[in-house]
């Protein structure tokens, strides 16, 4: 286990999330999701290979969706999203 990697894991998803979750409009459209699928793949390439960051990555893609999912019902819009990793 290297703590100092896993340290870097969690603050680089921290901010990640922090960016996309704070305001949930920022990726209701196609480019928004197209920014956040862009920068969890640059993290996730940044940290290859470790099976932490992949999984995290994925749990913060999939929580994300669901607030835009929440937040598109109440406006009554829809976005398709895009995959990513």
């Amino acid at each position: 286990m290297n703590t100092e990697q896993d340290f870097r894991i969690f603050t680089d998803l921290w901010r990640l999330y922090r960016k996309y979750a704070a305001l949930p409009d920022n990726y209701s459209d196609q480019d928004g999701w197209a920014a956040l699928i862009n920068d969890i793949n640059v993290i996730d390439r940044r940290y290859s290979g470790s099976l932490l960051a992949r999984k995290m990555l994925l749990m913060i893609a999939d929580v994300l969706e669901e607030k835009s999912k929440s937040a598109r019902q109440k406006d009554g819009n829809t976005v398709r999203t895009g995959g990513c990793i």
